[in-house]
């Protein structure tokens, strides 16, 4: 028996959007809408996913720290990946999600769409729903991390994870953690 009845009725939405986009920046079709989550309040931690995964999970009313997702999500460990430009080897599982999900009971849902007006118009139907969304993005191609431009291909890292809280398609901006 688990006893983890603190988790009950609560889902993590995970959409895995590992986006491939050019140098001139994906194009989606957008509708002029502002969406937000009111009140979501970002909690700082150590490392994306787990941090991700905390603060999406805290908007649900789930007050878990980052060292309990970790610890129950098995994160030490060994990764190896070729996924990017270059190999990638770290010291965190890559099933963080799915070992938590079974420790826990809650549910984590993990999509990867087709295309990025798919993954765009999945993110905007979850936040109307009133769910933070957790992505998992290429950091080569996040302008905010290198002063408004991309990233040079030594950057080039598609494991990084953020909770988007708000889409605002007037300004062409986003709220991220």
């Amino acid at each position: 028996m688990k006893h983890n009845l603190l988790f009950l009725g609560v889902a993590l939405l995970c959409i895995v959007a590992a986006l491939i986009v050019s140098k001139k920046g994906v194009k989606v079709k957008t509708s002029g809408e502002i969406i937000e989550l009111k009140n979501f309040k970002v909690k700082t931690g150590q490392h994306c996913e787990s941090s991700a995964m905390m603060n999406a999970l805290s908007y649900q009313g789930v007050d878990i720290s980052e060292s309990m997702i970790n610890g129950l999500g098995s994160a030490i460990s060994f990764m190896f990946s070729k996924e990017d430009t270059f190999p990638f080897i770290g010291g965190r599982t890559l099933n963080l999600n799915g070992n938590f999900q079974k420790s826990t009971g809650i549910k984590i849902v993990e999509i990867q769409p087709a295309t990025p007006q798919e993954a765009y118009d999945k993110v905007k139907y979850v936040l109307k729903q009133g769910i933070p969304v957790v992505l998992r993005l290429n950091m080569r191609y996040l302008p905010y991390l290198w002063n408004g431009k991309y990233g040079n291909k030594y950057t080039d890292f598609g494991w990084h994870f953020v909770t988007l809280a708000k889409i605002d398609e007037k300004e062409g901006l986003s709220s991220k953690n």
